[in-house]
């Protein structure tokens, strides 16, 4: 029997290993992608979503399926939630993003190695 308040410390997490991979994953597409982030609304409409999901680990603000942290996830654009139906509206990229990326590549100046 579970206390409603500690529901999520009983909750089996996903393994080192397969948050590790799904992190890997996540991070290269964010990474490729030229690092997108969503709007304020959709980032407060992805946390709300994860808030009142049966998968969420409260405590560690974790989502239960992949093992993510959801301050860090919800923030991409090129993440999607893992349930089954997703609880998340897909994002696109668009040319804002693609801009934004640009501008951004071209202020760092030369990588000295």
């Amino acid at each position: 029997m579970t206390d409603d308040n500690n529901e999520d410390l009983y909750k089996k997490a996903p393994s080192v290993f397969q948050m590790l991979k799904s992190f890997t994953k996540e991070a290269t597409k964010f990474i490729k992608a030229g690092t997108p982030i969503v709007s304020e609304e959709d980032y407060a409409e992805r946390l709300d979503a994860c808030m009142s999901c049966k998968h969420i680990q409260k405590k560690q603000m974790r989502c239960g399926l992949c093992g993510c942290m959801l301050q860090f996830k919800a923030r991409m654009k090129t993440t999607d939630c893992p349930a089954e139906p997703s609880k998340w509206e897909k994002q696109i990229l668009n040319e804002k993003d693609i801009e934004y990326t640009k501008k951004q590549e071209s202020n760092r100046g030369p990588i000295i190695t």
